[in-house]
């Protein structure tokens, strides 16, 4: 990891500075974020929400898509259990993003550990951002070392339509890779794109 780091390092020199993608998702997770900290500001208590708070949130994402008139199709039932994925009674940003972008997702706290900590040590320079560029290699961490497909990495970069010179926040990496962790059979919410499992 320390050599994958100072690499990262030295590629985070040769840049000026975030060059994030402005992908529909991107777009999405920034207002989705907003809502978040809105609620939090209000009602929160030390960085969490009431898990309720996910049945808004995909009611906000719905209608930020265009899918408004899937909101009144869908009986109550679903609307109670979208709250009952989460992990606990208060959550998390990151426990919120993924349960409101992701359909049927269910929440790992030791993976997503494990993606912070490869994210952290591709982020050598602490700015909050990795380049998409180290994307096979990232994977390949979290992959205990398997060199990934290079389709997987071009699905990726897919994803948020990135290229090499584009750059990947944590929200945004978090989201894109948490399909590599034990969720299988999921689907994105707002986009209708599976998710792999490698």
């Amino acid at each position: 990891v320390q050599t994958r780091r100072n690499i990262a390092l030295q590629n985070r020199n040769n840049r000026r500075g975030p060059n994030p993608s402005n992908h529909p998702i991107t777009i999405r997770l920034r207002s989705l974020k907003r809502f978040f900290n809105d609620v939090l500001a209000r009602e929160g208590v030390d960085g969490k929400i009431a898990s309720t708070y996910i049945v808004d949130g995909v009611r906000e994402m719905w209608k930020l898509t265009g899918r408004e008139d899937e909101l009144k199709q869908r009986p109550p039932q679903f609307f109670e259990k979208l709250a009952t994925r989460a992990p606990s009674s208060t959550i998390n940003w990151e426990v919120f993003m993924l349960l409101v972008m992701g359909e049927d997702i269910v929440y790992h706290s030791e993976y997503v550990s494990k993606v912070r900590f490869v994210f952290n040590a591709f982020d050598a320079d602490a700015s909050g951002y990795i380049e998409a560029k180290d994307l096979g290699e990232i994977i390949m961490c979290l992959s205990d070392g398997r060199p990934p497909p290079a389709d997987q990495v071009a699905q990726k970069k897919a994803f948020l339509d990135l290229d090499d010179t584009m750059s990947v926040g944590w929200d945004e990496f978090l989201l894109m890779v948490y399909d590599l962790g034990a969720i299988a059979g999921t689907t994105l919410n707002n986009t209708a794109t599976p998710l792999s499992i490698a």
